[in-house]
């Protein structure tokens, strides 16, 4: 067990605390980034500590992808998902953090363009309608068996939600490889925000926390679903940035928030680092106090644990 802490409330005190440099649009971005998740993290108020790898979970993992067909090529993918589900998830049970682990390892590989292309993809939203889905050894096949199985661990309403997310991600990630560079009109903000929800599985995540053993009445948990959906793109979108920055790549929601709104890139950043502080607090509070809260206090540590110490976000080198 980790054994990082959170503060009774995510603080919201000190928002005004950072000033940004409206003019500084040409500056260094990996710097901007480099300030605006420090702020973030800071703002959140969780003690983050070393991860702490689950054996259980890496065996069964492995025994479970053994027979992928291409593990080898899926393999940082098989250790993200086991990454996530060992820090986001620690509190879920084994059964249920394999499935997520294994769930995570082919969302995260669908994300590359060649590997989605690469797969049944474009025929797989008609399959599940015709009743063709392949059975032969294919992620597709595979991820197919690992939906099926989410109606075991969570209540009818959240699987129903992997399931649906699922196929809204596949549908947009194959979409912008269709309509590749295409040029959005200026005033392309809501198409923006839209696509964003559309492409990060934001209610697949939301939904995985609350195992049916544990939280059967979806009622305790569905009004908190928008903010949340929000917080995990946003959380991620601000935690993935210095990565993206020091690379270069700039095919991101928030050079397209910034774009599309007039904001410089820090600008748009730090906007975003408040608002989505403030959908985490909208959150604990909708969910009140007791165990649902606990639950999410328990995700968002995790999800911040996995982004600090996933060598793929390199944030060690800022924190």
């Amino acid at each position: 067990m980790m054994g990082t802490t959170v503060q009774a409330t995510l603080s919201l005190c000190h928002t005004e605390s950072y000033k940004t440099e409206v003019g500084s649009t040409t500056g260094d971005l990996a710097s901007v980034s480099r300030r605006g998740i420090q702020w973030f993290v800071s703002e959140m108020g969780v003690d983050i500590v070393p991860h702490v790898r689950d054996i259980e979970l890496e065996a069964r993992v492995a025994d479970e992808t053994a027979c992928w067909p291409q593990r080898s090529m899926l393999q940082p993918h098989i250790a993200t998902g086991i990454f996530i589900a060992s820090t986001a998830y620690r509190k879920n049970s084994i059964n249920v953090k394999v499935s997520i682990a294994l769930y995570t390892a082919i969302a995260v590989a669908m994300d590359d363009p060649s590997i989605i292309e690469s797969l049944s993809s474009r025929t797989y939203h008609y399959s599940i309608c015709a009743g063709t889905i392949p059975e032969s050894p294919d992620l597709l096949a595979e991820l197919s068996k690992i939906l099926a199985k989410m109606w075991e661990h969570f209540p009818r309403f959240g699987a129903s939600c992997i399931l649906t997310s699922t196929l809204q991600f596949m549908n947009m990630a194959l979409l912008g490889n269709e309509i590749g560079d295409h040029r959005l009109k200026h005033d392309a903000l809501p198409f923006v925000e839209y696509r964003r929800i559309m492409d990060g599985f934001p209610e697949v995540y939301f939904s995985f926390i609350w195992e049916k053993r544990q939280f059967p009445d979806v009622t305790v948990w569905m009004q908190a679903i928008p903010d949340a959906m929000k917080f995990i793109n946003f959380g991620n979108d601000i935690l993935s940035f210095y990565k993206e920055e020091s690379a270069g790549e700039t095919a991101n929601y928030i050079h397209d928030r910034a774009r599309y709104t007039g904001q410089s890139i820090e600008v748009a950043l730090m906007d975003l680092v408040k608002e989505t502080t403030a959908l985490a607090n909208r959150v604990r509070h909708i969910l009140g106090e007791g165990v649902a809260r606990d639950a999410w206090d328990s995700f968002t540590e995790g999800y911040l644990q996995f982004h600090v110490s996933n060598p793929r976000y390199r944030l060690r080198e800022i924190l």
